[in-house]
């Protein structure tokens, strides 16, 4: 107990980290708001309903950002932070709320009673299947820390550098990418109950088509473009210009990588639709593997730069591997003419 109090101490002392304390209470409830939210989401995409669920998050973010300009500036230090955790709070419950009305209004209200859990076949099959999305999660999770300890080896600004770079890259990638893949996703899942492999891998590779035609040219305008786009996100206060050149520096790696972050998440849905989790998770692991001796290889020439290309060449590889597996199980017919379309679409972009 000793021991604990002493390794503790400077963390208690510190008024950071007793405010940190404080907020901890307020906001994890939010975890299990979301995560209600989360499940509703894919119950009702399974019906085709796309738009209203996804209004869930922009209620979010009105709420975050109105009490950021209207109410935050009214308080000061700390308290700005009370009055932030209680905004993250009250956005889950307002999420949570507008699902089940959205539910109620489909009827497709779920109720629980006995009967739900003498199903216990169907319960154990949601789990099995859901503890390897989880398992891969996690080691996806931890490649992410283990990105972050390896940069802060390098310098004071690498772990930032990555992290706002990092940001950037995903705001194409949330948009165009988890739309494709939610609605590809259930389209491929309804083909392959019906037995209609062909049509899934067809489908499959027409959004990877889609994908790759939005998002190389936007890793081009990116690359080109890195500063001003840092500029116009982050450059003020103590983002000054060194921060700003370890950011570029990074980004400009990261970029090579937006379509292989996207079509990523198309990949995997083509497992995920024949229910195969297994999979994904094994490719996962390998790359996350590769991914961690490439940031040894890379970081001392490249700097955090290295630790960017590294993530990028795992992630082609992890998309390569999926790929070719798919082809292997359904036929390579659906691939044809991907090399030409990729032939007119690099000049072009």
């Amino acid at each position: 107990m000793t021991v604990l109090v002493l390794l503790l101490k400077p963390w208690v002392s510190n008024p950071v980290w007793q405010q940190a304390f404080r907020l901890l209470p307020i906001v994890m409830p939010y975890m299990v708001f979301i995560c209600l939210v989360g499940i509703f989401t894919s119950y009702c995409n399974c019906f085709r309903s796309y738009f209203l669920p996804s209004l869930t998050a922009i209620l979010q973010n009105l709420l975050l950002i109105g009490t950021l300009y209207l109410l935050c500036p009214r308080f000061q230090g700390f308290d700005q932070l009370n009055v932030l955790a209680w905004a993250v709070l009250l956005s889950g419950i307002v999420e949570l709320l507008f699902m089940l009305l959205l539910l109620k209004r489909m009827g497709l209200l779920p109720m629980l009673n006995r009967r739900v859990w003498r199903n216990d076949g169907a319960v154990r099959r949601l789990f099995s299947k859901a503890f390897y999305g989880i398992l891969g999660m996690s080691a996806l999770q931890i490649s992410m820390l283990c990105d972050r300890v390896i940069a802060s080896w390098i310098s004071d600004y690498a772990p930032a550098a990555l992290y706002n770079s990092d940001r950037l890259i995903y705001l194409p990638v949330g948009i165009f990418a988890v739309a494709f893949g939610t609605v590809s996703l259930t389209e491929m899942s309804h083909m392959t109950a019906a037995g209609r492999n062909r049509d899934m891998m067809d489908t499959l590779m027409l959004a990877l088509r889609d994908l790759l035609f939005i998002t190389i040219p936007l890793g081009i305008f990116m690359l080109l473009f890195s500063d001003p786009l840092i500029r116009m996100f982050f450059y003020r206060g103590a983002f000054d210009a060194t921060a700003l050149k370890a950011t570029e520096f990074a980004l400009q790696f990261y970029c090579l990588g937006i379509p292989a972050f996207a079509c990523l998440k198309i990949s995997t849905a083509g497992f995920y639709a024949n229910q195969d989790m297994k999979t994904p998770l094994q490719v996962s692991i390998l790359c996350i593997v590769l991914n961690l001796l490439l940031n040894l290889l890379l970081m001392y020439p490249l700097a955090q730069g290295g630790i960017a290309l590294a993530t990028v060449i795992a992630s082609y590889v992890n998309n390569g591997i999926l790929l070719l597996l798919l082809f292997k199980r359904f036929g390579r017919e659906a691939a044809g003419g991907l090399h030409i379309f990729l032939l007119k679409l690099l000049p072009a972009s």
